[in-house]
């Protein structure tokens, strides 16, 4: 028997990875507006383990880091992030993302 959970990789940092300790992490792309099927988020891409990973920015984690790093999302290039899992409105596990002091 083979053990596929190792072999699937996603793009996308999961509340697992955080859970392992890889919750602080440098922006190494500049975000990108996106839009999805709960509005418009950022797309963040950060490194973790050595692969870039994409994050989908919503509402909290844009004010938390724009209150910080400033508005233009542009200037938040390498800045260090802190993520965090918090519960939604459903009870739900859900990353969201802090700035952490350099």
């Amino acid at each position: 028997m083979v053990n596929v959970k190792e072999m699937i990789t996603s793009e996308y940092i999961t509340v697992e990875m955080v859970k392992e300790g890889h919750n602080k992490v440098p922006i190494v792309a500049k975000p990108k507006e996106r839009e999805g099927s709960f509005g418009n988020y950022l797309e963040i891409q950060f490194q973790i383990k050595g692969e870039i990973k994409k994050f989908s920015a919503y509402t909290k984690s844009i004010i938390n880091l724009s209150s910080a790093y400033g508005e233009e999302s542009d200037e938040w290039l390498s800045k260090l992030v802190e993520l965090k899992i918090e519960k939604n409105k459903n009870d739900k596990d859900v990353i969201i993302a802090y700035p952490l002091e350099e």
